[in-house]
């Protein structure tokens, strides 16, 4: 653990940070995902999705 006071809020910034990281990458991950299938399958909404 941080000792020094700076260290211990760059610590909770960092975990703030990851933490809104994670979420965006699955996100993202989840788009590129449904934009592949629709792609693939040639559904009507394709546009939108890949857009």
């Amino acid at each position: 653990m941080a000792n020094i006071k700076s260290a211990i809020k760059r610590v909770k910034t960092t975990e703030k940070a990851e933490a809104r990281n994670i979420s965006q990458k699955s996100a993202m991950r989840t788009a590129v995902k449904n934009a592949k299938t629709a792609v693939s399958n040639n559904a009507d909404n394709k546009n939108e999705l890949v857009a």
